[in-house]
């Protein structure tokens, strides 16, 4: 995994490779060097990797919407860090 911790960042939660970027209900998203397991339910034949890109699964359950998670993370960065430059 390509860590932004070890590029400058101090606070991240995204994607963290473009194929799983591309996917609005993926199965995970990285906070921090971590991967937080989404609800999202996967079609089986694509579930965890495809041809070795983690990430790159379909969803047949959309629970979690990706950038809603963005935005929520982002907010609270915002609200606990807007005193600070």
């Amino acid at each position: 995994m390509n860590d932004p911790a070890l590029h400058g960042f101090d606070e991240f939660y995204g994607y963290v490779s473009m194929v799983h970027a591309h996917n609005f209900y993926p199965e995970f998203m990285i906070h921090n060097g971590k991967r937080i397991p989404l609800r999202n339910e996967f079609i089986d034949e694509f579930k965890g990797t495809e041809k070795g890109i983690e990430g790159a699964g379909i969803a047949k359950e959309k629970i979690d919407y990706a950038p809603q998670f963005i935005r929520d993370e982002m907010m609270k960065f915002i609200d606990t860090h807007h005193q600070k430059p």
